[in-house]
Order: C-alpha cells, then sequence, then structure tokens
C-alpha cells in the first residue's frame, strides 16, 4: 500500500510519473502526479509545452468546477509511472507544478482507496481483498 501523500491538505493519492512528448522520448520530466478520481481529463503543467517541444493536436470545451465552460488545446505525450512502460495520452495544460492523472488515464487500473488508514493501492491486475 501506498500512504497518501501529508504535505497536501487534505492528504492526497500521490506517485511518481515520466512525462515525454508523443514522437520524442527525450526530453522527459519526472514529476509528482496526483490521482484526481473526480477529473475526466489528465492534465501537465503548461511549461512543458516549451521543455518537452509539444504541440496541439486538437480542442475540448472543458468545464471548471464552477460550472465555466473554456476552449482549450489537447496534447499528445506520453506518460509512464516510473519504471513502468509509457501510454500515449492526450492531456490538457494546468498552471499547477503536478500532473493531475484523470480518469482518462486511470482506465487502465485498479485502484484500491483505505481512507481510515490514508494509503492506496494501484495495480494493473485486479485486486482481491482478503476476508
Amino acid at each position: 500500500m501506498i500512504a497518501y501523500d501529508k504535505l497536501f491538505d487534505p492528504p492526497a493519492l500521490v506517485l511518481s510519473v515520466t512525462v515525454t512528448g508523443a514522437v520524442n522520448s527525450r526530453p522527459r520530466a519526472r514529476l509528482q502526479a496526483i490521482i484526481d478520481t473526480g477529473a475526466d481529463v489528465t492534465a501537465v503543467p503548461a511549461y512543458l509545452e516549451r521543455k518537452l517541444y509539444l504541440y496541439a493536436v486538437d480542442r475540448l470545451q472543458i468545464e471548471d468546477v464552477r460550472g465555466i465552460a473554456t476552449r482549450v488545446n489537447t496534447y499528445d505525450v506520453r506518460l509512464a509511472l516510473v519504471g513502468q512502460t509509457p501510454k500515449t495520452i492526450e492531456v490538457v495544460f494546468t498552471s499547477l507544478e503536478f500532473v493531475v492523472l484523470g480518469r482518462d488515464w486511470l482506465e487502465d487500473y485498479y485502484l484500491l482507496l483505505n481512507g481510515p488508514e490514508q494509503n492506496f493501492l494501484l495495480s494493473s491486475m485486479p485486486i482481491i481483498e482478503a476476508k
């Protein structure tokens, strides 16, 4: 089990990820990523556009928590948990300094949250809990 990161308030589900452009595997960035089960799409820090030579591939209308809709560019990146095979995913930019892993990324994983003990398990295989 992975402990919630208590440097965030409230404590968050944080992992380390590597991000590269969809075409070239270099340069790359290693960043913290928060799993956000309420986010439809994955977002990466906007500064990666220049660092990783990203270019817009499409446009998407997103809606913030206040219900305000905005059209934004989307970008293809390769994103991986550290030590795993990267997955190409279409992302938007965020002004945050970390990656926000949305449900589009999470659809390939099983996630078990243990709120009382503030830890979680993420797996590509079904999680069977012992009784």
